[in-house]
């Protein structure tokens, strides 16, 4: 089964992905594909506790969509 490392990591890379399909257009998904990629590198290093904070952000960012 899959870990938070793992998930965060996906989870970025499909944002990203969307994001380029968009041609880089959307504020809120800009942002929230940043930070989830700083979550993702957080929880790369273990620091799983660190990933929370920019994940905070994005919890903040796509109340907004």
């Amino acid at each position: 089964m899959p870990g938070p490392r793992s998930f965060l990591d996906r989870a970025h890379r499909f944002l990203a992905s969307r994001l380029a399909e968009a041609g880089g257009e959307g504020e809120t998904l800009n942002s929230v594909t940043m930070m989830l990629g700083m979550a993702a590198e957080y929880a790369k290093t273990g620091n799983l506790y660190q990933a929370t904070v920019p994940l905070a952000y994005c919890e903040t960012a796509a109340q907004s969509l």
